[in-house]
């Protein structure tokens, strides 16, 4: 007897339009079979026999539903072909095809959430879930894109604000550093191998020192000219801006990768009195009971999300991904100059309320890894009859600066004053340390029963506040 598998039977191909006539052809037997049904009102009704009635408030538009969900349910065994002909019919499919591509950008478990949030089954692939998703919104683009928007654990690089916080180690003149800076407009910095940064633009306005340049960078290749080998290059230009502020020891450069970043920094560092520093100074305080074992690393994001996020009006935070440096003091400072490539070697966790989770409490409390990287959702006040927005934010240690990522949501401008607040909050903590010692001293004992639980909690509470 064979064992081999079966080899699943060939779905049945049909023209769109001899799908689309069967789907007609369906509607009108149901049609036809609904009349039946209410005609039977009109005949003597026995005590064993069903009532049927009809119902006055039918929804509009119900025989548009009934038709995509039968075409639906048909496309399982059957495979539509347009014709060239009806270009109606194509755009349609193409149209539905690009809603569901969008919505299988969220994560797995988001998209499996929010089809069990609406009532649709959330089993079997994402691709089915989305479609299944899809259809409770009847394919309507804008509506898609607000859901995705709203529920987009890592936003698009053209949908957030990102700054760069690079510490400085005395606080410049921002006159005198903006005529350094002016006299090298227009000249070219060797800050890599191939690779230079140009000052485009220097202006200072309401205490603020704002620069606009530009990192061009070449990569080599070998090509055939004329049956001979010979090199060809191949040029590249990022943008980048940087904003320093009177009476801040930071420097924000903003939209821009860590690589980008600290090739600006060098260069700024090269031609003015800018002080960049490459280290960023961690406070290393001396806590008692279960905080002394926990990393200064991570001593600083939970100091950030549960002692300062309620400062920014922010609130009912849902931690998403993780990242610990996988051995205590791993020098992570190792890197190629002209590439800059992160040499962070890490373990990841993602999923819902990851502080709930018991291996992560493990690594902090137990292990004292670093935490490193965290993303998480919180909700903000929009001001609006108590509205609230949720927005996804990143914060990631570096070895020289902290990032900070904050998506647009559904209200990019709420976003960008929650993203500037959240940001001055952050750079008090570095250099103030704890903001509520005792406060992060509860917060640490829960990590440890949690660390030293045999069950994981039957509800998220961790950062209860």
């Amino acid at each position: 007897m064979s064992t081999e598998p079966q080899k699943p039977e060939p779905r049945e191909v049909l023209t769109a339009e001899e799908l689309w006539g069967q789907v007609e052809d369906l509607l009108e037997i149901a049609v036809q079979r609904g009349l039946e049904a209410a005609s039977q009102r009109t005949r003597p009704v026995r005590h064993t026999q069903r009532v049927l009635t009809t119902n006055p408030q039918v929804t509009e538009g119900v025989d548009d539903f009934i038709r995509e969900e039968m075409r639906q349910l048909l496309e399982a065994d059957i495979l539509p072909v347009g014709d060239n002909d009806d270009e109606g019919m194509f755009e349609e499919e193409v149209h539905r095809e690009i809603i569901k591509k969008a919505l299988v950008s969220l994560k797995s478990e988001t998209l499996r959430n929010l089809a069990q949030e609406l009532g649709v089954d959330k089993r079997g692939k994402v691709e089915h879930v989305a479609e299944r998703i899809a259809r409770v919104y009847r394919f309507d683009q804008h509506s898609i894109a607000d859901l995705i928007v709203e529920h987009a654990d890592e936003p698009e690089p053209a949908r957030r604000f990102l700054d760069r916080l690079f510490p400085i180690a005395t606080l410049p003149s921002l006159q005198s550093l903006c005529e350094e800076l002016r006299w090298a407009m227009g000249r070219y910095v060797r800050v890599g191998l191939a690779r230079w940064f140009a000052i485009q633009a220097v202006e200072l306005s309401d205490s603020t020192l704002r620069i606009e340049g530009m990192i061009r960078s070449y990569k080599a290749f070998v090509t055939q000219e004329d049956d001979k080998p010979t090199l060809g290059s191949s040029v590249s230009e990022v943008p980048v801006a940087v904003a320093i502020h009177q009476d801040h020891r930071f420097v924000h450069v903003e939209r821009a990768d860590a690589s980008a970043a600290r090739s600006c920094l060098r260069a700024l560092n090269a031609i003015s009195k800018l002080g960049y520093q490459d280290s960023l100074p961690l406070p290393s305080p001396s806590f008692p009971d279960d905080l002394g074992i926990f990393d200064p690393h991570t001593v600083l994001i939970l100091d950030a999300i549960y002692n300062r996020l309620p400062h920014a009006d922010a609130h009912k935070p849902n931690l998403t991904v993780a990242k610990f440096r996988m051995q205590p003091g791993e020098d992570d400072a190792q890197e190629l100059e002209e590439e800059e490539r992160p040499s962070l070697r890490a373990v990841r966790f993602e999923g819902r309320h990851l502080l709930d989770s018991v291996p992560a409490c493990q690594l902090i409390a137990l292990e004292g890894r670093a935490l490193v990287d965290l993303s998480l959702v919180v909700g903000v006040d929009s001001g609006q009859d108590g509205e609230e927005v949720r927005l996804p934010i990143r914060l990631s240690i570096e070895r020289d600066h902290l990032a900070v990522m904050t998506g647009y949501g559904l209200r990019p401008k709420l976003a960008e004053n929650f993203h500037e607040t959240f940001i001055r909050l952050l750079e008090r903590a570095v250099i103030d340390g704890v903001l509520d010692r005792h406060r992060l001293g509860s917060l640490a004992r829960r990590i440890h029963s949690f660390a030293v639980a045999e069950e994981p909690a039957d509800r998220p509470r961790m950062l209860e506040q």
